[in-house]
């Protein structure tokens, strides 16, 4: 009978056994999902940033259209918005828009206090708002 000769490798000859090889694509595929997912983290997040920023230029316009009406005109009360952004138009569905003037919380005559608000579910189904108060003064003769 014939000896079958096993030839040994040198250790420069050896290359990677399965085990090694299997170990190595499975840390690669971790750290892949793990970029994905950080990555998918970072656009939720810059979505909400966008919504937080339209809300906001929304009462920022709405609360210049009311400071812009003469003080005569200003009626005590609760509105909907009268000014629409485009961007706010998507968001409107699930948002409720809200000015209230009232007369000034120390009873100072010639003095309103104006409230202007939003509220919205975001797109993740949190509740969110956004809101200013300020007074309004009667121009001096």
């Amino acid at each position: 009978m014939r000896a079958i000769q096993v030839q040994r490798r040198t250790r420069s000859q050896q290359g990677f056994t399965l085990l090694e090889l299997t170990t190595a694509m499975f840390v690669l595929v971790v750290g892949i999902f793990g970029i994905v997912r950080l990555f998918q983290f970072g656009l939720d997040r810059m979505r909400t940033i966008d919504e937080s920023a339209i809300a906001s230029q929304a009462v920022l316009n709405e609360l210049e259209l009311v400071r812009s009406t003469p003080y005569a005109i200003l009626a005590d009360g609760t509105r909907a918005f009268v000014t629409v952004d485009p961007a706010l138009e998507q968001m409107l569905h699930l948002a409720d828009t809200k000015v209230v003037i009232a007369a000034a919380p120390d009873g100072t005559p010639g003095l309103k206090q104006v409230e202007v608000s939003i509220r919205w579910i975001t797109e993740y189904g949190r509740r969110a708002e956004r809101s200013v108060t300020t007074l309004v003064a009667e121009a001096l003769p």
